[in-house]
């Protein structure tokens, strides 16, 4: 999605980014978008704010979402009822504002509500402001509205002069935004006008937004601007020291925000930006960002996006299956879309902590038989498999297996028998010996026997025993040895006893039936055999060649 060809409307913190000209920028959203929320606190997003919604506004912390239907939703902070949403309100609603604990709300007939906290006179709207107005904003404790001939009206704390506006924003104006102590304005010469408290320098407008801006944005102390050629300049201070310039990738950017602490910009590729001070985590973006968002807004320790969801769609569905009773199932489902949420049931009822993408049933009983159905749901729609994965048990009488008795390792001469063996309980079992983790074929009883030991044979044996239950393993070691002779030593790498006259320059070791012989390298064939008896061959071998 381009944004740039979508009239996207933004807001930020106390303001309306820019002016809301009715009949021009409200019908923006596309199906499927709905607000996510991050930083501190963390309001849960309602319901009703999480789909069909077409702009978002952030206040100190409270939050504001305008429905598709032209009803606002308010949920966060309502110490002042400024997130208690008037009846009038909730429906014909075009634009809305939120400051740091009062709101606006612009009806389609071009007139200003307000509610929440009035201790400055914030939410008396004055008679100027009750009709033709296009565009509202809210600072603090001050609120604006644009009127359809250009003129910007002020009301509320005027401490600092934020609600005094000058006379350079009596006409031509074209959108404007509310900080916490101070107002911005945008000409029809696409110039930046400000005024209001100045003590970080927000309102020493840079040259650079003196010309070609098209939408501002006001913070705590600090001040955006949009340019048409898709740049944000940025001037002002955010508190203890936090970023105020806009990063190197902050090009086609299409709107922006400003909180207390943070600022925000959404680009025409729909990915968003943030910079400023990470002082609840509203500069980390949540990776799971759907890669499309349409508007971003910011509250003083928090941040949110209008985003557009991804409805989920099934790639694979459970399949049935039919299993011996105490063994393990596992169900799974494939799916594709935006933070998505699972709930399995079984015979129609969901299913307890079911809620991943996989449904594990460790040990399954007669009891646990039936259709199994998964929901794959996000705020934009949910999908089911179409045919229910039946699951069958057949019951087996079976006890848990266990090996009483361990294997044991041993140490056996070349031509020698040897038997492992184990004891064991469970009924029924299935059991398989293994040599170096290798299956040995037919080897199936609670004891193996090797009838004559090779000097291959050395090397780890071990044995499972199972059933539906479950299973137990052991495991021990066979090593063989070449017989011992009085006249020999000990093959420091093998450990094998070896006649003297076989380590005479040593080229060939073998075994036969019966004896073992050793060939050197002058020829000569020295042999023993089990009863330790050796002696070397009357002649050399000849050599090959």
């Amino acid at each position: 999605m381009d944004l740039k060809k979508v009239g996207v409307k933004l807001l930020g913190l106390w303001l309306v980014i820019g002016a809301w000209i009715v009949g021009a920028s409200h019908a923006i959203a596309a199906p499927g978008t709905g607000v996510v929320l991050w930083g501190f606190p963390q309001y849960p997003v309602p319901d009703e704010a999480q789909n069909g919604v077409s702009a978002i506004v952030g206040g100190g912390d409270h939050w504001m979402a305008l429905r598709d239907d032209g009803a606002v939703i308010g949920w966060g902070d309502n110490a002042f009822g400024q997130s208690l949403v008037p009846a009038a309100a909730t429906h014909s609603v075009v634009a809305m504002a939120a400051g740091a604990s009062h709101s606006l709300a612009l009806s389609g007939a071009g007139t200003v509500i307000a509610w929440g906290r009035n201790t400055e006179g914030q939410c008396s709207v004055p008679v100027s402001a009750e009709s033709g107005i296009i565009a509202v904003a809210a600072g603090g404790n001050h609120s604006l509205a644009l009127r359809q001939d250009g003129m910007v009206v002020a009301w509320g704390d005027n401490q600092f002069g934020q609600s005094s506006v000058p006379a350079t924003a009596l006409h031509g104006v074209t959108a404007i935004a509310a900080g916490y102590d101070f107002s911005l304005a945008v000409t029809d010469s696409g110039a930046v006008i400000a005024w209001g408290g100045n003590i970080q320098g927000q309102c020493n407008v840079p040259l650079a937004a003196a010309a070609g801006v098209s939408r501002v944005a006001a913070g705590d102390s600090h001040s955006l601007a949009l340019k048409v050629d898709g740049t944000v300049v940025a001037w002002g201070t955010i508190p203890l020291g936090g970023t105020v310039r806009p990063p190197g990738n902050a090009v086609d950017v299409v709107g922006i925000a400003a909180g207390t602490y943070s600022c925000l910009a959404v680009k025409g590729d729909g990915s968003v930006l943030a910079w400023g001070l990470e002082s609840s985590g509203q500069l980390s973006i949540p990776y799971w960002l759907p890669k499309v968002t349409v508007a971003v807004a910011c509250g003083e320790r928090a941040a949110a996006a209008l985003v557009q969801w991804t409805p989920p769609q099934l790639l694979s569905e459970p399949v049935s299956t039919t299993v011996d009773e105490w063994r393990s199932v596992i169900l799974q489902v494939g799916a594709t879309g935006d933070r998505l949420a699972y709930q399995w049931r079984k015979d129609g009822v969901d299913l307890a902590g079911a809620t991943t993408a996989a449904l594990v049933l460790p040990e399954v009983h007669p009891a646990d038989a039936g259709a199994y159905t998964v929901v794959v749901s996000n705020p934009v729609g949910r999908v089911t498999n179409s045919v229910p994965a039946v699951l069958t048990v057949n019951p087996v009488n079976a006890t848990y297996p266990s090996i009483t008795t361990p294997l044991k390792s041993q140490t056996v001469v070349v031509g020698d028998p040897v038997t492992f063996s184990i004891a064991a309980s469970g009924s029924p079992l299935e059991i398989q010996w293994r040599f170096n983790s290798v299956d040995i074929p037919g080897a199936t009883n609670l004891s193996l026997r090797i009838d004559r030991v090779r000097l291959a044979d050395s090397g780890t044996y071990s044995v499972q025993i199972r059933n539906a239950r479950g299973s137990d393993s052991s495991l021990a070691g066979l090593t063989v040895q070449l017989p011992v002779d009085a006249g020999g030593v000990a093959d420091p790498l093998s450990q094998l006893l070896i006649p003297f006259g076989a380590l005479r320059s040593l080229a060939v070791i073998t075994e036969g039936n019966s004896f073992f012989a050793a060939l050197t390298a002058n020829g000569t064939v020295v042999w023993w055999d089990r009863r330790t008896a050796f002696g070397v061959s009357a002649r050399p071998v000849p050599p090959e060649g």
